[in-house]
């Protein structure tokens, strides 16, 4: 089930977004695969360790919790989503998040209709992905590590599929990439695992400051590829 969960062609939407790269690469012209390796490397370190931990952290809720209690859960999903909203200071980031997460939401209602996400879906923009994501990662079976995996390994395949897209590189050498980096990816899901224990409010968040403001640039874009 991860695996499939981790297919680029499972319709998460996932593939419209280069996880920051389409903006970098206009930026810095990172056009050689060391480059999108290097790029890749600090995502992971940054916002992908970030999101790692949440994951970790909301699947290991999520098993402890009574399903069948809505009021419970829509007052931890509430709790979730401020959590969430206060880490993501960037509008075009936070839109990001809320599409993806409308979309595994989806997913997760074609799936496991019978899933209890009890006020999961807040709000007419619907939940922030890492939300719904871990939500999906429970209803598949998923534990907190291998959730941390599957979206380590998201984030990966979204920067080295988009720079075969946008500058037509070796699909072989940037699978390479990505081969290069799983000893990084599991360090990370080590590290998420050991800290599933700890209240999203307890976790660190690690990011970018010029990823987000490239973002929120990206975002006005007439001519871009991929919505991030």
């Amino acid at each position: 089930m991860a695996m499939i969960l981790a297919d680029g062609r499972f319709p998460s939407g996932g593939h419209a977004h280069s996880n920051g790269y389409e903006p970098a690469d206009r930026l810095a012209g990172l056009a050689t695969v060391e480059a999108i390796e290097r790029f890749a490397t600090n995502r992971l370190a940054t916002s992908g360790a970030a999101d790692a931990t949440m994951i970790a952290s909301l699947v290991e809720r999520l098993r402890s919790r009574p399903m069948d209690d809505r009021e419970e859960l829509t007052r931890f999903w509430a709790a979730v989503d401020d959590e969430l909203d206060a880490r993501l200071l960037v509008p075009a980031i936070r839109r990001r998040s809320r599409a993806l997460g409308r979309q595994w939401m989806r997913a997760l209602r074609r799936l496991w209709p019978d899933s209890v996400t009890g006020g999961l879906a807040l709000g007419p923009d619907g939940p922030h992905e890492l939300a719904a994501l871990s939500a999906v990662s429970h209803a598949a079976g998923l534990d907190p590590r291998r959730a941390a995996l599957l979206q380590l390994h998201q984030l990966v395949s979204g920067i080295t599929t988009a720079a075969v897209r946008l500058r037509g590189l070796d699909p072989y050498a940037l699978q390479g990439v990505h081969l290069a980096l799983l000893p990084i990816i599991d360090e990370i899901a080590d590290r998420a695992e050991a800290s599933r224990a700890r209240s999203p409010a307890e976790l660190r968040a690690p990011t970018g400051p010029l990823f987000e403001l490239l973002a929120q640039h990206h975002a006005g874009w007439d001519d871009r590829l991929f919505q991030s």
